[in-house]
This record gives C-alpha cells, sequence and structure tokens, in this order.
C-alpha cells in the first residue's frame, strides 16, 4: 500500500500544479486572477485560522 499512496500523492501534486498552470496562463481567467491575487492571503489565514484546530480534534491519542 506504500506505492499506492505515493502514487496518489505524486498526481495530486502534478493535478495542483497543472490547474495552477491553467489558471496563470489562460486568457478566460486571467481578470478573475488579477483581482484574487492581492487579497488571496487574509482569506488564505482565515481558513487556516478555522481549519486547523478543527482538524486537530481528530487526532485522537490512544
Amino acid at each position: 500500500m506504500k506505492g499506492a499512496g505515493i502514487a496518489v500523492l505524486l498526481t495530486r501534486l502534478y493535478m495542483a500544479g497543472a490547474m495552477y498552470f491553467y489558471l496563470r496562463t489562460s486568457p478566460v481567467f486571467g481578470t478573475y486572477w488579477q483581482r484574487v491575487s492581492g487579497s488571496i492571503a487574509p482569506l488564505i489565514n482565515r481558513v487556516i485560522r478555522l481549519g486547523l484546530p478543527g482538524g486537530f480534534q481528530r487526532i485522537s491519542l490512544k
């Protein structure tokens, strides 16, 4: 099962990179990217602040 996990990780990283490249180079999404890129940091900080404590609740110490 170790090989399957590595394969899943590699394919997800590849897809994230491909989507980023497509969004950055596509003329259709160019105007949206410029509008969002300046204000994305506060949103990411808020998602991390809200999601991280919830993620730690899923960890059980047995």
